[in-house]
């Protein structure tokens, strides 16, 4: 089998889309590809020091340091998916396999704040065995809302308690660290597309507790509704730092990333109201 470039990070990501598009079309072909991509993914495991590295060049001899990182929003994913693929399918292996994902990527949480960092590094010994390396506390917000939402899948598989707490502490401490003020505007800063995750977090956890997460959503809508007011252009498009215009050279603001990011936050609310 060829491998694509970054193929642990796509896949991870491919696969949960497959899941989605099978819970809206009822397609099996689409479950059918989500378990043969969720299966390749289990190769990439590394069972000496978990989790799997999220770019194939990570798995050679030759890697450079960032290419060993064992990321966390690869592993995250493939929580979100062993446990859809339980909830779909009852077999016991898709969730020992969540179970193993989170374990992992449980070591890349501040026990005290509740925030995820980015990633674990990975040191090759001369012997070409692989040991942990110091933690990337690099902080993104698609981080934490990815554990977010394994977090309240678990919860809802297991029912047991500490997952949902564990939800509500990463959401406090996320909004947090994340949220920032401009021209009296709090908004949440870092690229929309890793916002876009975090939202993700908070509309699921908004349907255990609302009134948890409306300040959360409130500040968004704020955030988009002034956007929308003082920055549209004429293509329809929003800045990618929603309360200071876009920038001087357009960078970030005309990627599709950026503004498919936005039209999710948009259904994101209307779901959510």
């Amino acid at each position: 089998m060829v491998l694509v470039t970054y193929f642990l990070m796509t896949i991870s990501g491919l696969h949960e889309n497959m899941l989605f598009a099978y819970e809206m079309f009822g397609n099996d072909d689409y479950l059918s590809e989500a378990i043969k991509l969720t299966n390749f993914i289990y190769t990439g495991w590394n069972e000496e020091i978990g989790g799997l590295v999220w770019n194939e060049n990570g798995l050679g001899t030759n890697a450079t340091p960032q290419e060993l990182e064992r990321g966390l929003s690869a592993n995250a994913c493939c929580i979100i998916v062993n446990a859809k693929l339980y909830q779909l399918t009852q077999d016991e292996n898709y969730l020992n396999w969540a179970v193993k994902f989170y374990d992992f990527c449980k070591q890349m949480q501040n026990s005290d704040t509740g925030i995820y960092y980015n990633g674990i590094n990975t040191v090759v010994k001369p012997d070409g065995s692989r040991i942990n390396g110091s933690i990337n506390k690099d902080l993104y917000a698609y981080n934490t809302g990815s554990m977010i939402l394994a977090d309240l899948l678990l919860y809802n598989i297991t029912n047991e308690e500490d997952y949902y707490i564990d939800a509500k502490k990463a959401a406090t401490i996320s909004h947090n660290i994340f949220v920032k003020e401009t021209n009296n505007i709090k908004y949440y800063k870092g690229y929309p597309w890793f916002t876009a995750i975090l939202i993700e977090g908070y509309e699921v956890l908004s349907q255990y507790d609302s009134d948890f997460t409306k300040p959360f959503i409130e500040i968004l809508k704020t955030s988009l509704d002034y956007a929308y007011s003082h920055y549209m252009d004429n293509n329809g498009m929003l800045p990618s730092n929603l309360v200071t215009s876009f920038n001087d050279n357009y960078s970030e603001d005309l990627q599709l990333l950026t503004q498919s990011a936005y039209a999710e936050m948009y259904a994101l609310l209307a779901l959510i109201n």
